[in-house]
């Protein structure tokens, strides 16, 4: 591996683009249930009793990932399961529960280590949704392994698998996920162990790469490739901050010739704003298309991230002078909004990159990422393999096929986009008149950090309302 502007570098044999969790956890329930030696699981947010697979008859198996492990634990006598988990606020207790702290059972094996993650700044979070098998293959992206995340592509509604703990549906959700072997599993194994020795102290090594742990169903999207592995790690506890998410965006957004598609849950960073407003002003830079969520989630995040959002949004307006921006929000039948969740760009036909990070100022410095992004290096196969995700992503949420779209956008990102009919599945163009709510005083408050925030000394009701909105912004933003 080498170090650039793209982070790590290494090898792959095998990559998959898993889109949406349905995707996803069916092939992580395959590959778990293959595990013989080590399964890392770090993530944000982790719920024991989450379906893995609500839309299939049940199993020899426990469907539930936490039942699911222990069963693994216990037929398997070499096998030990690391757990790393945020070691979120109690304020976010109102949305996830108690259960994460008191349904337990399923961990009490000796070989089972449940950690929770409290080695990061006040107000930051663990953020990184990785699973690593055996140190042989591995997962990364924005799907946390827990409550209300699986959905299909066709998001239809009343999907009857598509229900909470008790039983309530919930609405669409989409996300991203990749899979990678090789060289680069064993770098986000190497990842998932410095994130357990920095919040346990234990420190693991490597294990022997002995066999081949790719799921038979998983068809890969490419082989025999290199991708890059950028992270976020905020400077704590004489540990050094790592921006190598922020490089990649930078240096992705520069390097672009023809078009950046780019989806997000939060459009928040000024330095990807700025970068983007440059490269809209030039005669003859790329097309940008963002797809973003029709509106944040709550009067929390619009009066904060919303906010925000709406100010970088009319900067690139005004910047794009000469008619390259495309800015929507994917919606479904019956104008029902699709809750995205997901963290990816594509860049021409020559990065396609999946994570955990946020367009956010946190997640450039604040917050623990880890991005993962396939280079076609020339190429031409993986070329078609990037464009192959950037069209597959652009029919989920436009609902034509992939040929329509590839004959709609004779040489155009945007051109391919079709007008969305009333109360049809489509990308809505976010308008422009979008209106912040909220006082101006929300301005004030460190709700996106791009690095730890100074807080008032004293104990005044400044103070005392920054550390709030730290612990706030930590814990009730979806994440």
């Amino acid at each position: 591996m080498t170090q650039d502007t793209h982070g790590r570098r290494a090898h792959a044999s095998r990559v998959s683009f898993l889109i949406d969790a349905a995707s996803y956890f069916a092939a992580l329930t395959e590959a778990l249930a293959a595990a013989e030696r080590r399964i890392w699981i770090v993530g944000w947010d982790f719920h024991g009793r989450t379906r893995l697979r609500p839309d299939a008859p049940s199993g020899a198996l426990p469907d539930e990932i936490g039942p699911l492990l222990e069963a693994l634990v216990l037929r398997r006598p070499a096998l030990h399961v690391h757990l790393l988990e945020w070691d979120y606020s109690l304020l976010y207790a109102v949305e996830r529960g108690l259960g994460p702290w008191t349904d337990l059972a399923w961990a009490r094996h000796p070989r089972f280590a449940l950690e929770r993650d409290d080695r990061h700044p006040f107000g930051a979070s663990q953020h990184q949704k990785l699973v690593v098998i055996d140190d042989v293959l591995a997962f990364a992206g924005g799907i946390d392994l827990t409550l209300r995340r699986w959905d299909t592509p066709e998001h239809a509604a009343g999907d009857p698998a598509r229900v909470d703990l008790a039983g309530r549906a919930y609405g669409a959700f989409h996300d991203a996920q990749i899979a990678v072997d090789g060289a680069a599993a064993r770098a986000l194994s190497a990842l998932a162990r410095e994130r357990w020795r920095h919040a346990t102290g234990e420190s693991l090594g490597p294990l022997p790469a002995r066999r081949d742990a790719w799921p038979a169903s998983l068809v890969p999207d490419a082989r025999d490739c290199t991708v890059a592995i950028a992270r976020t790690v905020p400077p704590f506890g004489g540990r050094r901050g790592v921006r190598e998410v922020e490089a990649l965006w930078l240096d992705s957004i520069a390097r672009a010739r023809r078009s950046l598609y780019i989806e997000s849950q939060y459009f928040t960073a000024p330095c990807v704003a700025e970068a983007l407003c440059a490269r809209l002003a030039e005669r003859a830079g790329p097309e940008v298309l963002l797809v973003l969520p029709a509106r944040c989630s709550g009067w929390i995040e619009e009066s904060t991230m919303g906010r925000l959002r709406i100010e970088l949004l009319r900067a690139l307006r005004t910047a794009d002078r000469y008619g390259r921006l495309g800015v929507f929000a994917p919606m479904l039948s019956g104008d029902r909004p699709l809750s995205l969740h997901s963290k990816l760009c594509i860049v021409d036909d020559d990065l396609a990159r999946i994570g955990s990070a946020n367009l956010s100022a946190r997640s450039m410095g604040f917050d623990s990422e880890c991005d993962v992004a396939l280079l076609s290096e020339g190429r031409s196969d993986l070329r078609a393999a990037i464009a192959g995700l950037r069209t597959r992503l652009i029919a989920e949420h436009t609902g034509l096929s992939c040929a329509e779209l590839e004959a709609r956008a004779n040489g155009s990102l945007l051109a391919a986009i079709p007008p969305r009919p009333a109360g049809a599945r489509g990308l809505e163009r976010i308008a422009d008149e979008q209106a912040a709510v909220g006082g101006e005083w929300m301005r004030a408050l460190p709700i996106d950090p791009d690095g730890e925030p100074p807080i008032p000394g004293g104990t005044g009701w400044i103070a005392a309302g920054c550390a709030l909105a730290l612990a706030v912004s930590a814990a009730v933003l979806r994440r």
